[in-house]
């Protein structure tokens, strides 16, 4: 997700006015957040694709900045809806090669909010998420580039210090194609802060 657009989106949902409800009841809220994410990925391959070589790629953790962009439903209970993209640089085969991998995930998680002091609360995280991985490896590299769609399971927590910023942990495991056909795995976390309107 370039500046521009994350910019160009956030002004959008920044546009929805802040007591929004959903349905005359269920309170609309927008939100924005920013941080770290580390992820692996490990690209797997058949055989015949990648002769006379290992048949899957382990790309070791990676941290780059990265956020993402929220729409969320209800209050005390709620659903969020979040957005985000990144890219990661890999070295492996003992650091002579390298892969690029750009991917954009859509997370969908239920909260519970539990008051632990006054104005402070924590919201325990779950839910599913989808996302998409391409994969570009180094030109002399013996694989392939590859891309596809991933399903993955989602969790985390968040401390929300006033009813507007937020800070939080959130983790994603993901698995390419379906069961039987899978093309590979992956992981991301992410730790960051944000903003809620």
């Amino acid at each position: 997700m370039s500046g521009r657009g994350a910019a160009t989106t956030l002004a959008l949902l920044l546009s929805i006015p802040s007591c929004a409800t959903f349905g005359g009841e269920v309170p609309l809220r927008v939100g924005a957040a920013y941080g770290v994410q580390i992820a692996t990925a490990t690209p797997s391959y058949d055989d015949h694709e990648v002769p006379f070589t290992a048949a899957t790629v382990d790309l070791d953790s990676d941290m780059e900045p990265a956020g993402f962009l929220e729409l969320m439903l209800g209050d005390d209970s709620a659903l969020h809806v979040r957005a985000t993209g990144s890219q990661h640089g890999y070295d492996y085969a003992d650091g002579q090669l390298r892969a690029d991998v750009t991917r954009a995930d859509v997370l969908a998680l239920y909260s519970l909010r539990y008051t632990l002091f006054q104005g402070i609360a924590l919201r325990p995280l779950f839910g599913i998420g989808w996302h998409y991985l391409e994969a570009d490896f180094d030109r002399l590299a013996s694989y392939p580039d590859s891309s596809g769609l991933a399903f993955g399971l989602a969790g985390g927590a968040e401390l929300e210090l006033s009813p507007y910023v937020f800070v939080g942990l959130m983790g994603e495991v993901g698995i390419y194609g379906v069961p039987g056909d899978t093309h590979g795995e992956d992981t991301s976390l992410w730790i960051y802060a944000g903003v809620r309107f």
